[in-house]
């Protein structure tokens, strides 16, 4: 007896011996089973668009908000802390450095945000004015006015700056030298109060 023979003989033994299979409930269980998936697939879906659409209607307007607001709010140049920036007026008496580098008089100065400073100075004043930079480090900040003019210029590879700390109230600006090598811009700074203008 071949062995294909004999196989053929033990899968009718075995079709023999078992009950007979009921093919329609076990094809309803199947069907069942996967319209039980593709139900669950939908209202696992369902769910995920609407915590979409509800995250879109909470979300949507916040960011246009954001995007609405004028884009100079939050925005400092490196270094600049807000309560710095603005207009103020020196007044410099008369001295005999005011004297000899002709400072004497009524300064306006602007400090702008973007770390720049526009300095208005009394008719009689020659030096460049153009070009100076602030930059604020903490209750600090470091100013470079009249570095590039025999006024201030030390002969060095580059000139130090002036470190000073500084305080502000709504009325007054305030600075006290903390590292400063040019006389005549300790002068400007911390000879006396910049009174704060509207």
């Amino acid at each position: 007896m071949t062995f294909d023979h004999r196989l053929r003989e033990g899968l009718h033994r075995t079709a023999a011996a078992s009950p007979p299979a009921d093919v329609e409930r076990s094809l309803s269980r199947v069907v069942i089973g996967r319209r039980r998936r593709v139900w669950t697939r939908r209202g696992t879906l369902g769910l995920v668009a609407a915590a979409l659409v509800t995250g879109m209607a909470v979300g949507v307007p916040a960011v246009v908000d954001e995007l609405r607001k004028p884009p100079e709010s939050g925005v400092l140049a490196p270094g600049v802390r807000p309560g710095l920036p603005g207009v103020y007026v020196v007044d410099i008496g008369d001295s005999a450095l005011a004297a000899q580098h002709a400072m004497s008089g009524r300064w306006e100065i602007e400090l702008r945000l973007d770390g720049t400073a526009l300095f208005d100075p009394p008719d009689a004043f020659r030096s460049p004015t153009s070009g100076i930079s602030y930059r604020v480090e903490g209750n600090e900040v470091r100013v470079d006015a009249f570095n590039s003019d025999p006024l201030c210029f030390v002969s060095q590879v580059s000139p130090p700056v002036g470190i000073y700390r500084w305080t502000r109230t709504s009325e007054a600006l305030r600075f006290v030298p903390v590292s400063e090598t040019c006389a005549a811009r300790e002068l400007l700074f911390a000879g006396q109060t910049w009174v704060v203008q509207p």
